[in-house]
């Protein structure tokens, strides 16, 4: 009887730890920080973790940080002028690599209303492994005329 007792203790223990672990904190309401929330500075040092370089016209349409657990994760949606994205690729991880326009390396979060890349139609997508153990996926939505909008997921390990 004691012995079940504390097993039951222990497994809720465990449970709400696992729980806690593995949370998404997302930022600001419905989990999207629109442009104003996010300062340039606070885009720049997303930019400097990622290793990409943004356009000054990018406006932010979500922003989700998971500091959960032993790793963490970025997903940053922005969106650019389309005649901006060439010169995006070229001073990014990605500048050399052959983006896919049939796999996607980004998914769709179901807690996470604005972050759904899986919708996009047109789209060229890409992983990039970084130094120490990041990465950096990204899937760049084709289908906006005069407008990129782009996915990027990044994490460490």
């Amino acid at each position: 009887m004691r012995t079940e007792r504390l097993l039951s203790v222990f497994v809720l223990i465990f449970a709400f730890l696992a729980i806690s672990c593995f949370r998404v904190r997302p930022i600001g309401a419905d989990s999207q920080a629109p442009n104003e929330q996010v300062s340039s500075l606070k885009l720049k040092q997303i930019g400097k973790i990622m290793q990409v370089q943004f356009p000054d016209d990018t406006k932010v349409l979500g922003l989700l940080e998971d500091r959960g657990g032993i790793d963490r994760a970025i997903y940053l949606k922005v969106e650019f002028a389309a005649k901006e994205l060439k010169e995006f690729i070229n001073k990014s991880p990605f500048a050399a690599s052959n983006l896919s326009t049939r796999d996607r390396s980004v998914s769709d979060l179901k807690e996470v209303s604005w972050w759904k890349p899986e919708s996009v139609k047109t789209f060229q997508s890409g992983q990039e492994r970084l130094p120490d153990a990041k990465v950096l996926n990204v899937l760049i939505d084709l289908g906006k005329g005069d407008k990129t909008i782009v996915f990027l997921m990044w994490f460490s390990t």
